[in-house]
């Protein structure tokens, strides 16, 4: 189960990195941000959120390897202004809970940006995507290297994820189908 965790959170990093190459930065974002709320479900409590989860698992393995200059709560509000409606403003910043994080991408400059933001008065905090991306990478890695070292927290993430999808060829389709084309009519 493991394996197919792995390569599910593997090829969504390439699709990370393919939008970002193509310049599809919002798309690159929320695919960002949807990976983090996946590897974050695997350990959740049933009573634990989706915002707890996200923070949790944001400051054990995001935050915890690559300094990004904001607070898991911070990247929670980034999370809901990008994925529920394509910008940098959510609830969380709205009502002071966390500040604004927009984004410099390919060789934009964090620290002109940074000035840019503080010159107009806002504290918006700016993150390079690039080191979004290495960030999440990295917290994955050191996540999936924890987990499987540990098999009471596998067999939590094994139930968690339920039944994820398996990419798998149309030989095994076929194989199984000629098998099951050759049981007796019951």
């Amino acid at each position: 189960m493991l394996d197919v965790l792995r390569n599910n959170i593997k090829t969504l990093i390439s699709a990370i990195e393919d939008c970002r190459d193509r310049k599809q930065i919002l798309p690159c974002l929320t695919l960002i941000y949807c990976g983090i709320d996946i590897v974050a479900s695997l350990e959740r409590s049933k009573i634990e959120g989706t915002a707890s989860a996200f923070q949790r698992w944001t400051n054990d393995y995001l935050l915890s390897e690559k300094y990004l200059g904001c607070s898991p709560k911070d990247l929670y509000g980034a999370r809901c202004g990008v994925v529920h409606t394509f910008t940098s403003a959510s609830d969380y910043s709205r009502t002071g809970k966390a500040r604004q994080v927009i984004y410099a991408w390919g060789k934009a400059s964090v620290a002109d940006l940074q000035i840019i933001t503080q010159t107009i008065g806002r504290s918006d905090i700016v993150i390079h995507l690039d080191e979004l991306i290495k960030a999440f990478k990295i917290g994955v890695n050191k996540y999936f290297s924890e987990l499987s070292k540990d098999p009471k927290r596998t067999k939590m993430a094994a139930t968690n994820a339920g039944v994820w999808f398996i990419n798998m060829d149309k030989s095994v389709i076929n194989n199984v189908m000629n098998i099951i084309d050759k049981l007796p009519d019951t």
